[in-house]
Order: C-alpha cells, then sequence, then structure tokens
C-alpha cells in the first residue's frame, strides 16, 4: 500500500549518538549498554553538549544544497531556469569520513543539577536543530515529559528504571531512522510522484529484508526509479537495482531499435530482466549481441509496478564505517 508517508530515506548512515547527563557514574553505566558499533560522545555539561550539537548536526537543506543545482533549458524561443537533482553527487559525499561525525540521536537527562532537561531539548527545537533527541526520565514518567512528547518538544524518553541494552539500542535504532526520514522528507516532497517505491510498505519491506540480508549499514538514493547504493560497513559497494513499468517499456523500444536479440525483447517483454550497466542510460549505446551481455534477472515487487535486483558495485569506493570507527573515532 502506497502511504503518504516516507518510508525510505534517501539517505542512511551511521552517526555519532550524544549522550548527557551531570553524573559520570550514569554516563559509565549507559554507554557500557549501547551496541559496540555505535559510535558515541558523552558530556556532562548542557552548555558544551548543546554547543557540540550546534556544530557537528544536519542543516534541515543540506541535502537540497548536495543535490539539486540551477540550469538552464534552452530553445528556439525561450530559455527557462530549471533545477536540477543530481543524486550520484552523494558518492562524493560518502567518501569523505565528516558524515559520520555528525551527531543524528540525542539522549538528554530530564533532571540535571545546572539545567532542566527538558528546557533544553525545546531550545534544541527553538534553535532548528536537526536531531532526534530525547529525555532520560526518572522512575515514573510525568505528564509534563508526556505532553513534551505530544507536542513535537521531544522525539522519544527512556525512563531509566528498567532500561536494558535491548530497549537503549531499539530506542537509538528508531530514533536513527525517523532522523534520517526528517532529513529526507525536506527535499522528497517535492518529488515525490517521482518516487513511489519509497512510500510503499511492500517495497519498504522488501528493501529491508535486502539491507538485512546484506549487513548494508548506509546507503543513499542512486536514481529517480528508486534504485539505491548500499555500503556495508568494510566499504563494499552494491546497488539495490529498481527498474518501472516506464523503464521496461522504454527500454525495450530502445533494444527493438538497436536489433537486440527476440530472447531479449521477450525478457523486457515479460519483465523477467533488464540490462545492467554502471551508467544508468548505458544501454543506449548497446547494438545486437551486447544486449545479452548486459542482461541481468529482476525480481517483481508482488502487486506492483516495479522490479529489482541486487548487484555488487566493485567499481565504487567510499570512506568505510569500519575504518571510520578504528581510525577516527572518537575524535571530534
Amino acid at each position: 500500500m502506497r502511504t503518504e508517508r516516507l518510508l525510505i530515506p534517501i539517505l542512511f548512515h551511521p552517526t555519532n549518538v550524544l549522550i548527557l547527563d551531570d553524573q559520570p557514574e550514569v554516563l559509565s553505566s549507559i554507554s557500557q549498554m549501547i551496541d559496540i558499533n555505535t559510535p558515541y560522545v558523552t558530556e556532562t555539561n548542557p552548555n558544551q553538549a548543546l554547543s557540540y550539537l550546534r556544530s557537528h548536526t544536519y542543516r534541515r537543506n543540506a541535502l537540497s544544497e548536495l543535490l539539486v543545482q540551477r540550469g538552464f533549458d534552452v530553445n528556439e524561443s525561450e530559455v527557462a531556469e530549471s533545477f536540477q537533482l543530481t543524486l550520484p553527487r552523494l558518492l562524493t559525499f560518502l567518501k569523505s569520513f565528516e558524515h559520520y561525525k555528525k551527531v543524528g540521536v540525542a539522549l538528554i537527562d530530564r533532571q540535571m543539577a545546572s539545567r532542566d532537561g527538558l528546557e533544553l531539548c525545546q531550545e534544541i527545537q527553538e534553535d532548528g536543530l536537526l536531531v532526534a533527541h530525547g529525555l532520560f526520565t526518572a522512575q515514573t514518567t510525568s505528564e509534563e515529559v508526556v505532553d513534551a512528547f505530544n507536542r513535537g518538544d521531544i522525539d522519544f524518553y527512556l525512563p531509566k528504571k528498567g532500561l536494558t541494552p535491548e530497549k537503549l539500542n531499539a530506542c537509538i535504532s528508531e530514533a536513527s531512522w525517523k532522523f534520517f526520514i526528517t532529513l529526507s522528507e525536506v527535499l522528497t516532497g517535492l518529488i515525490a510522484h517521482e518516487l513511489k517505491p519509497l512510500y510503499d510498505e511492500q517495497h519498504f519491506k522488501i528493501f529491508k529484508k535486502v539491507c538485512q540480508q546484506h549487513n548494508t549499514v548506509e546507503f543513499c538514493l542512486w536514481d529517480s526509479s528508486g534504485s539505491f547504493l548500499l555500503l556495508k560497513a568494510e566499504g563494499q559497494a552494491q546497488q539495490f537495482f529498481v527498474r518501472n513499468e516506464a523503464d521496461f517499456t522504454d527500454c525495450y523500444e530502445i533494444a527493438k531499435n538497436n536489433e537486440a536479440p527476440y530472447e531479449v525483447l521477450q525478457a523486457l517483454r515479460g519483465r523477467q530482466q533488464f540490462p545492467y550497466t554502471k551508467n544508468a542510460l548505458g544501454y543506449l549505446k548497446l547494438q545486437g549481441d551486447q544486449w545479452d551481455d548486459a542482461m541481468i534477472s529482476m525480481e517483481k515487487v508482488p502487486g506492483r509496478e516495479w522490479c529489482y535486483a541486487v548487484v555488487d558495485r566493485p567499481d565504487i569506493e567510499a570512506f568505510s564505517f569500519k575504518r571510520y570507527f578504528h581510525e577516527v573515532w572518537p575524535k571530534p
């Protein structure tokens, strides 16, 4: 079912978790619960924590600044200004380790001697800092905290009593995903009609399953059909290759005009295979039997008008999260 809600962000990667508590022993206890593969920063001073967030969070327009370029369409009668979305520019972004330094989730103690945690969360909200932030609460959750959650002043809250590693890491994982959804929505709202798979629940389930099967820790949208570049912690790249009904129809006509073999045409008509080239439109140059070598099997998304495949991309290099984790973290 297609929803009005974005289900898959156009960018996702590991980020730091900021933990703020004015009691060092509490920080030590909580940090020991965090998954060993999750980088984190601890802080006892609320003002320093706020300063750190101001220098280590994404701006809301970060993706549009990176991906949207102004251009001009020229024809015989007029020159029209246009804007182009250049998704592969995300790759240059991923070749650096700076994005791993960003804070995506902040855990803030409710009761601190020098600062009320809820007031700090409200200041984070007022400053427009893009970070999923929540409160550690006392043994019971107060009505004030619940009201703050309902107002959107905080994104989540965690009672300290009964806190387990499973609860903590599940909360961090969910908050991180929602953080990247929020970051993506600034851009995707304008092109939602072109990105139907990202709003589709059936497609979302398949995408999550593929990411789990291939140990994907970060990904970015690769084209307007809904393909994604997937990266493992060690840096190996794969492509979640998606093609829709319009892609198959256009490709069939091109293949027919370029004298593709009969078997290729039948595979395109049956939505069983599609030509895969490193360049998204590389098949435009294929002639005759060259089509055979480019064809890969595609799986149909049940009940949908698009298909997918997973393709290895050894040609793509990125600064791996594992390298960051061992060589850079926890340097600010």
